[in-house]
């Protein structure tokens, strides 16, 4: 089953981190140049802006808080508490992340381009049954064959009633369909 995602649009997310960063990069500079006693501002917002670098990481790893549906069934059941929808390139945001390195953050736009924006995720089946996006296929048979069984014993109450089978006949044929 595939669902679309609605999240922030790129331009802003990348505005906002990019403020954030600016904000964590003046920390870093103020608290190792301008005034070393505050050196633990520096450590702070040097580990503050590691992880707005790898926000699309942090973004693509786990969609299933934006489906409502799976929210709730990973709270309410223990069995799927631990269920992570991931977006469908997330091996490629880590790739493109780790290529940011090396081509002076050009790839981290486009890491973050891929996760906003509109976003198709495919949920497993028996997720999706779970959390109750998606009606279980097997209901459906089940109640197909329960109405052709009745279908068989009419047409062989028909049987009965015309004298074509006996009474023996027709009651072996109801406990086999019953």
């Amino acid at each position: 089953m595939t669902i679309q995602i609605q999240r922030h649009s790129f331009i802003t997310s990348a505005l906002l981190l990019l403020m954030f960063s600016a904000l964590c990069g003046w920390g870093v500079y103020y608290g190792s140049v301008v005034d070393p006693e505050l050196s633990w501002l520096a450590g702070l917002s040097g580990l503050l802006l590691l992880a707005f670098f790898f926000a699309p990481v942090g973004i693509a790893h786990d969609l299933s808080h934006y489906i409502p549906e799976i929210k709730e069934l990973k709270e309410t059941n223990n069995r799927y508490k631990k269920t992570k929808i991931r977006h469908p390139a997330f091996w490629w945001i880590i790739l493109l992340m780790f290529g940011s390195f090396f081509s002076l953050g050009l790839t981290w736009f486009i890491a973050l381009f891929l996760v906003t924006g509109t976003i198709n995720v495919t949920i497993p089946d028996d997720i999706a049954v779970a959390s109750g996006l998606k009606e279980a296929t097997y209901g459906a048979s089940q109640a197909s064959n329960q109405s052709s069984n009745s279908e068989e014993l009419i047409r062989w109450k028909k049987l009965l009633d015309e004298g074509v089978i006996s009474d023996e006949e027709f009651e072996a044929k109801k406990t086999s369909l019953i």
